[in-house]
């Protein structure tokens, strides 16, 4: 409890920060944890709270609906073979829509991020996207990860996002800038 993350992201086509944002973890209950986080980027920086299971999968509501969903690229323990899908869709952060994935551990990388070296867990990770509300539209992402044990979350990630057409829309990269250990 109490330790804090840092992480900028970065579009990787203009090579521009496009935020900023803190988490810190407040509470652990039963399977599940709660952090409490600001992005520069949403709802003008304001904080706001959100949960995720212990294994670091965030749980999430679909729009109109009640029931919380838990889904993500984590699945402990992870070994060099370990191949894995999401067990349900998981809800965008705002409702609008779902994604699925496939995810296979790819070995283990040493990372430097401006946070510091790590020895990581390379996680890549491809699935469907679908948004249901406000529009229908559908294609594929695909996402690489670098776990770090030492700090219990990614320390950088590689985001791209593709259009029904399979153009690609979006590619971004998140890095961790500081991790602050609770004392």
């Amino acid at each position: 409890m109490g330790d804090i993350w840092k992480y900028k992201t970065i579009d990787l086509w203009i090579e521009k920060e496009l935020s900023t944002s803190s988490m810190q973890l407040v509470q652990i209950e039963g399977d599940r944890r709660t952090l409490r986080g600001q992005n520069t980027n949403i709802d003008n920086n304001a904080p706001r709270t959100f949960e995720q299971t212990l294994e670091n999968n965030p749980c999430r509501l679909m729009r109109g609906s009640d029931k919380l969903i838990c889904a993500g690229i984590y699945k402990f323990p992870m070994t060099s073979d370990s191949k894995y899908a999401y067990e349900q869709e998981l809800p965008w952060p705002n409702g609008l829509g779902k994604s699925d994935g496939n995810c296979a551990v790819k070995g283990e990388e040493k990372i430097t991020v401006p946070a510091g070296t790590f020895d990581t867990v390379k996680i890549e990770c491809e699935g469907f996207w679908r948004q249901v509300f406000e529009g229908t539209w559908n294609g594929r992402w695909t996402e690489t990860n670098w776990y770090a044990p030492k700090v219990n979350w990614s320390v950088k990630w590689i985001f791209k996002n593709r259009r029904p057409n399979g153009s690609l829309n979006q590619q971004i990269q998140t890095e961790l800038t500081e991790f602050i250990p609770k004392q």
